[in-house]
């Protein structure tokens, strides 16, 4: 019962805070695109007037947004889409598909006469855009693009506006007429889905790998499916004037762009309010977001917004390993975790993309090894939620559950367990509105809060008589090590401490 560790680490409680979005300075007035963050400081932002043509551009921030500088590209066309796999390579699209390896250095990849809306990566070598009147080219190299452009004149298939993936294998493709495609083979062909409308669609999401979907197109309406994509349910929405960009932070809390507005819904997109205090006069056309209390967003006129604050910039100590040839060779093969005063887990730079070869229907649970990248998974039939929820005790499961602290906001928390046998397993869990509604191995680098602790540690909690105090007892002895990553997360857990004081 490995994932037992998740229980009794929500004793903190942390208060909603107030967020807005504010305005940054991109330095530039060009029509701003689409929006790519690998991390919550470092966002890559394409440009150039995306109808008529205009002037191509790519902006890098590496502070949060608070500066943008524009990088050199081998193109003069505007640039609709971006996509980027970590901090120094992206995809960009437009008239043409560029890409860089270094985060500075822009290459021309494929210049056919074509007009591209987005793309989507699952590696540095697999890689699908799309477009105007049925395009879909695909990589499967990085280098060499394959598949369907339009002739000059040829109308007969519907234009592409977005593609998502939510695993190597699964992604959607969106465009006009409500048109809806699926793929389960990483892009190699794709099947048509029906949603019930005839309109067009702009933008596809999915929070949860693909089990929920939600898409928006114009006019006042969006739709929502829980089964993948085969049914769906439409709802409406008060007038943007057409809806750019879909997103949702969890399954309650979710923003809409579009012209000339953005709206919020705390219900899981059964109601909408509209973000007051925002120019009325933009197209807002992409977002990121980094659960509910980080997102980044782009418009025209050089417009890029934030809301709330990106984690900070603090100095990690690296701790050195001994070189191979020190080691005894029955060592070579031992795993550690590496724990250190940061408050993010975080890999060496030299970790490897981390690739998982998990059929349709299954997911990978990942395990650590001592130089803190992702050694080996295991695949899991359905969603993580599943998986765990079947090796968790079921009194064990209703107590977690049964946690009704006053207070409680929706959160994500990272939990990372060191095993007797020294190797790592992680596990993330969403907590929204006081409940633990999902629990995810997927964007474990986008927590409110991290919990590092011991297998040993845990059963002895599970074994007591009373584990809810011998959890905070835990937590009093620095067995149960709990840190904030985002500010907001930090005044929380400041105020949780105190709570917990008198709790003992």
């Amino acid at each position: 019962m490995r994932f037992k560790l998740l229980l009794f680490f929500l004793f903190f409680v942390p208060f909603a805070a107030a967020q807005e979005w504010v305005y940054l300075d991109s330095g530039v007035t060009n029509d701003l695109n689409s929006i790519s963050c690998p991390d919550e400081r470092t966002c890559y932002v394409v440009g150039g007037a995306p109808y008529i043509g205009g002037d191509g551009i790519v902006l890098k921030s590496e502070d949060g947004g608070e500066s943008w500088e524009p990088q050199t590209i081998p193109v003069t066309s505007p640039l609709r889409g971006v996509k980027c796999l970590d901090t120094e390579t992206c995809y960009g699209v437009g008239d043409v598909i560029i890409k860089t390896e270094d985060g500075f250095t822009w290459t021309l990849e494929d210049d056919r006469d074509a007009i591209l809306w987005s793309i989507d990566a699952t590696s540095e070598t697999n890689a699908v855009t799309v477009g105007n009147l049925g395009t879909n080219l695909r990589t499967v190299d990085g280098n060499d693009w394959e598949g369907y452009t339009p002739t000059p004149f040829d109308s007969s298939r519907p234009s592409f506006s977005d593609i998502f993936f939510a695993s190597t294998t699964e992604g959607w493709i969106v465009g006009a007429a409500g048109t809806f495609k699926y793929t389960d083979d990483g892009g190699a062909s794709w099947t048509d889905r029906d949603t019930g409308e005839t309109l067009g669609y702009s933008d596809i999401f999915s929070l949860d790998g693909g089990e929920t979907l939600w898409a928006c197109g114009p006019f006042t309406h969006i739709v929502k499916s829980e089964d993948a994509g085969f049914s769906w349910e439409a709802h409406g929405i008060p007038s943007l004037g057409g809806c750019w960009a879909i997103e949702f932070a969890n399954s309650s809390f979710g923003w809409l762009f579009g012209n000339g507005a953005i709206e919020y819904s705390h219900d899981g997109g059964l109601t909408w309010d509209v973000q007051e205090g925002l120019e009325r006069l933009l197209y807002f056309r992409d977002l990121e977001c980094f659960g509910p209390d980080l997102c980044y967003g782009v418009g025209d006129d050089g417009t890029i917004i934030r809301y709330g604050e990106p984690v900070e910039e603090v100095p990690e100590p690296v701790e050195e390993l001994p070189e191979p040839e020190q080691e005894e060779e029955e060592e070579r093969g031992q795993l550690r975790a590496v724990y250190n005063d940061s408050p993010v887990f975080t890999a060496y730079p030299e970790c490897p993309t981390f690739l998982d070869d998990c059929e349709a229907g299954y997911n990978p649970v990942p395990e650590y090894g001592s130089n803190r990248c992702i050694i080996d998974y295991t695949c899991v039939e359905g969603s993580i939620y599943e998986y765990i929820n079947s090796i968790f005790s079921e009194n064990i499961w209703e107590y977690l559950n049964g946690l009704n602290i006053p207070g409680f906001s929706n959160e994500r928390v990272n939990v990372y367990i060191t095993k007797n046998d020294e190797t790592m397993l992680v596990a993330g869990i969403t907590l929204e509105n006081k409940q633990i509604e999902k629990i995810t191995a997927s964007e474990l680098s986008k927590p409110s809060f991290t919990v590092k602790t011991t297998e040993e540690t845990l059963q002895s909690i599970l074994n007591s008589e009373n584990p809810r105090k011998a959890a905070l007892a835990a937590l009093q002895n620095k067995e149960i090590s709990v840190n904030a990553v985002t500010p907001i997360a930090k005044v929380k857990l400041i105020i949780s401490k105190i709570i917990l004081t008198f709790m003992k």
